[in-house]
């Protein structure tokens, strides 16, 4: 639990420093988040390359990873069909929202185009929201639902932004998993949503 604050309240510092102006201008003129990113998944390709045991771990599992994509993007699509029920969206877009699998910087501009700004500005919140809420409780879903369940619940960006909280709590070796696992789902997700676009 005090990992899931510490997170909270350093996301939370980051966002009140830049609107306060605290952050000095040359920093956010030069600012790189890409960089920032890719740091990030090279510490943490680090820390799995420290100990070859975990690529045995994968051998083991063989071609069963795949289902582990295949599943987070049915069980997201099939979660967005059942929401569409209790809220006023037709089944089409509330299912192209979800399969998106938290990739929101994708999902937003492409459903925008498709289907106008206000279901654009939906999928950003939504799919930005899985991946906070995936960080925030990254403890209780592996603690109470399994070494997959963030993962799952992280989707597209198990493979960078929520890949520190996986290994953390699940262990190196699901980390090879998760950058897999958003790899996979990357490559699969935009042309899986867009069948829902076009209907």
């Amino acid at each position: 639990m005090k990992g899931t604050l510490y997170i909270l309240l350093t996301f939370c510092l980051g966002i009140m420093l830049t609107n306060y102006s605290l952050i000095p201008a040359f920093i956010l003129d030069n600012w790189n988040s890409t960089f920032a990113l890719y740091l990030l998944v090279f510490l943490a390709g680090i820390n799995i390359g420290i100990d070859s045991s975990y690529f045995n771990f994968i051998r083991r599992i063989g071609y069963k990873i795949i289902f582990v994509p295949l599943g987070i993007l049915i069980g997201s699509t099939l979660g967005g069909i059942v929401v569409s029920f209790f809220i006023d969206l037709n089944i089409p877009d509330s299912a192209a929202i979800t399969s998106a699998c938290g990739y929101y910087s994708f999902a937003s501009i492409i459903i925008g185009e498709f289907k106008g700004e206000d279901l654009g500005l939906i999928a950003l919140i939504s799919n930005l929201f899985r991946e906070i809420l995936t960080i925030a409780i990254a403890p209780f879903l592996s603690k109470y639902f399994g070494k997959l369940a963030i993962i799952s619940s992280g989707g597209v960006s198990s493979s960078d932004i929520t890949l520190m909280p996986i290994i953390k709590y699940d262990g190196k070796e699901y980390g090879i998993i998760a950058i897999f696992n958003g790899f996979v789902l990357g490559i699969i997700v935009p042309l899986f949503m867009n069948i829902f676009l076009i209907i």
